[in-house]
């Protein structure tokens, strides 16, 4: 009873320090006072975040060249374009408003689990992802995972380890990849975005390349356990800097953009339905 108690306790202190460093960022932009407060290491966190400068952030410390991707992840990458080819007849459009170098946070809609293969198949540079900590409970699919640049992330705590992560990576000059909904959607439509991507854009300020994506949730959904055949279509949108706008408007303005793209997509699609 104890240790659960301890492990909630700890959960709840993450999830105040992250709602905390969204809040008082937005807090300090719009020219509002910090209170004090007397947490120890969280009030040097939160007062960190609320001055005009960086937070400390710790080296990503991962192997593997920024922009060319490794032997054994080019050979990954081409069993994954024939299976989504041939499997989901993946069409990719915009490939080249992905810039080949310097640090970019791709964010993309979450249909399933599916996602994070199709964002990166078609890609010339390695990609780095974030993932859900349960997916690395695993021995051997951490250690797949971690081959492919992912990293965990604690949901519904205020990971604030894997948001400096992120950060750090980007800073480095890495492509990441985010899905800022937070979860899989339930119906195929949109889920409102989550607070933090504001942050990770404002810390890091590094471009930000929509990508939506339709179809992944016909061949996958939530309620199943194994994907079928279907069609997928992806799409890259320009790049956007948003490191001069405040969190929330950053969250608004990604939304706008991810849902415009995404209709877009359906619509395309059932006009080639049409066709054929």
């Amino acid at each position: 009873m104890g240790a659960y108690v301890t492990i909630q306790l700890e959960g709840l202190k993450r999830s105040y320090i992250m709602k905390s460093l969204i809040a008082r960022d937005a807090a300090y932009e719009h020219g509002g006072s910090i209170g004090s407060v007397s947490h120890g290491t969280v009030a040097t966190t939160i007062i960190e975040a609320s001055q005009n400068r960086r937070p400390v952030v710790q080296p990503a410390s991962i192997p593997g060249d920024i922009n060319n991707p490794t032997v054994l992840w080019k050979l990954a990458q081409v069993l994954g374009r024939v299976l989504t080819t041939c499997l989901f007849d993946l069409k990719v459009f915009g490939l080249n408003n992905v810039p080949r170098e310097g640090g970019i946070l791709l964010v993309a809609n979450h249909q399933s689990y599916l996602d994070p293969l199709l964002i990166g198949v078609r890609l010339s540079r390695p990609l780095n992802y974030v993932g859900k900590s349960e997916l690395f409970s695993n021995r051997f699919a951490a250690r797949f995972l971690r081959f492919l640049n992912a990293f965990p992330l604690r949901q519904g705590e205020g990971d604030i380890g894997a948001i400096k992560q992120t950060i750090a990576r980007l800073r480095e000059g890495r492509l990441l990849a985010l899905f800022p909904e937070g979860e899989r959607t339930p119906n195929g439509q949109m889920l409102p975005l989550q607070g933090g991507v504001g942050l990770v854009v404002r810390r890091a300020k590094v471009p930000v390349v929509p990508v939506a994506i339709d179809g992944s949730f016909d061949v996958w959904p939530l309620f199943r356990s194994m994907f079928r055949r279907g069609r997928i279509h992806l799409i890259y949108g320009p790049p956007m800097d948003l490191s001069n706008l405040r969190s929330d408007e950053i969250v608004r303005q990604i939304e706008r953009t991810l849902r415009e793209m995404f209709d877009n997509l359906k619509e395309m699609d059932a006009r080639e339905s049409g066709r054929k």
